[in-house]
């Protein structure tokens, strides 16, 4: 809940510095001819980031099911068997041109006691660092460093594809 409000409260503290680097990458798609679509999908606006801040905060208070018992069961031995809802590990996500996915992603991963690998679009490469140094900074003192990367290499996503037994 700590590193969901934290981000939150960041994402809001960094408007300017998001839209700026925000703006870099829509020149660079401006400058290479990229689709209408794709620019509207790029592009972030400051109540973007206000939705984004508030998602984070519905998260995090949203019922914690992780390590929820679903099913229990007693043998006529006497041996308990429960069914527990865990994390799932790692989880490798790589999307296209929408920077607010570096958040969504993450947020879900923070609740859910996942760790995530986060591989976007390269016309947005300016925004997905500045939302991915966002979520580094307010929760370097609550989650384990690595815990949330961002990658941005064709080398980091074949590397990335072929740790299949270690990455969901």
């Amino acid at each position: 809940v700590k590193a969901l409000k934290n981000i939150s409260a960041t994402l809001l503290n960094n408007k300017s510095n998001i839209l700026n680097e925000n703006k870099k990458d829509i020149n660079e798609g401006l400058k290479n001819h990229i689709s209408n679509s794709l620019l509207d999908r790029l592009t972030l606006k400051e109540s973007n980031i206000d939705s984004l801040a508030k998602m984070c905060l519905e998260i995090a208070h949203q019922k914690q099911v992780v390590g929820t018992i679903v099913q229990n069961a007693t043998r006529s031995d006497g041996l308990v068997i429960q069914k527990q809802r865990i994390p799932l590990g790692v989880i490798g996500m790589i999307f296209e041109s929408r920077p607010n996915v570096v958040i969504d992603g993450a947020a879900l991963a923070i609740k859910s006691g996942n760790a995530i690998i986060l591989k976007g679009g390269k016309e947005a490469k300016f925004s997905n660092r500045i939302l991915f140094k966002i979520i580094e900074e307010a929760t370097k003192d609550i989650l384990p460093i690595g815990s949330i990367a961002l990658i941005e290499t064709r080398d980091e996503i074949n590397e990335l594809l072929s740790l299949n037994q270690y990455i969901d």
